[in-house]
């Protein structure tokens, strides 16, 4: 999908997008040598998180096919596996039981549902106990199957600072999602910062500023600003109709933003300062 849209943006003139998404192309098929865990938190409801988890959570598998999981893991009402379109989702309840004892690759892909492109999904987005995952008992339920994945994303919704503690020691990169809005985005910006400067080994931090209704104003400048300092990188995620009317599949605009955040967050995770401590690697 990926090089078929940078050959038909260059064949129509748009020649910086398609070397955006060739470049792209090439960073979600990079190779790693163990497995990455990616982190999407939100700064507050609403933002769209769980369309930007599954969006990037998917062009992933499409260019690394069966290495990709992703998890639901938020307090909201919206579904990661319906965001994916996994039609049948394994429920949060039951992953410790169908995951026991794996202890091959093919085992952790045929123990998950998937989507087409490859991509496991577990978690229901229900209220199936216990519901929802708290960070610890994330770790008693990943790391027996996530050591078989190459890239393990999770959507962790809303979380307070306690938990989003633990959250941060646990993975490589976080993405904290915010609104596009001034005030929302100002909110991601204090946040993202607070993760970027606590804890003694704080994970690379990206700010996602979703234009979630089109009413996203130039926020993403003073938001670099602000945390330029800090090395937090911002990305952005365009307004796009077709979404927020209920379709399956994004624009080629919102398409190309999921592409270009999947192959920076690989990346981050890959630098050699993302590494999590011994013993905690999955």
């Amino acid at each position: 999908m990926l090089v078929r849209d940078a050959l038909r943006l260059g064949f129509a003139g748009s020649t910086a997008v398609a070397r955006d998404l060739v470049a792209a192309d090439e960073g979600l098929r990079r190779p790693v040598s163990t497995s990455r865990r990616i982190a999407v938190v939100q700064a507050h409801g609403g933002a769209g998180a769980t369309t930007a988890t599954a969006g990037v959570a998917s062009v992933l598998a499409g260019r690394r096919p069966t290495g990709v999981l992703a998890i639901d893991a938020g307090h909201g009402g919206a579904s990661l596996a319906a965001a994916c379109g996994i039609d049948q989702p394994l429920a949060w309840a039951d992953g410790r039981a169908r995951t026991a004892g794996i202890a091959r690759a093919d085992q952790a892909r045929a123990a998950l549902p998937r989507t087409r492109d490859g991509l496991a999904v577990l978690g229901n987005g229900s209220a199936s106990a216990p519901w929802p995952p708290q960070p610890r008992t994330w770790r008693e339920v990943v790391d027996p199957v996530g050591r078989f994945f190459d890239v393990v994303i999770t959507d962790w919704g809303v979380r307070g600072p306690d938990e989003l503690a633990v959250v941060s020691g646990d993975h490589h990169v976080v993405v904290v999602v915010a609104r596009a809005d001034r005030t929302d985005a100002e909110r991601g910006v204090t946040l993202a910062t607070h993760l970027a400067t606590t804890g003694q080994r704080a994970p690379a931090v990206v700010l996602l500023l979703v234009d979630v209704g089109g009413t996203g104003g130039p926020s993403a400048t003073p938001a670099r600003d602000a945390l330029a300092e800090h090395a937090v990188t911002v990305r952005t995620v365009p307004y796009d109709p077709a979404l927020g009317a209920g379709a399956a599949s994004p624009g080629t605009d919102v398409r190309t933003a999921f592409s270009t955040l999947g192959a920076h967050l690989l990346t981050l995770a890959c630098d050699p300062h993302a590494a999590l401590t011994a013993g905690d690697s999955a």
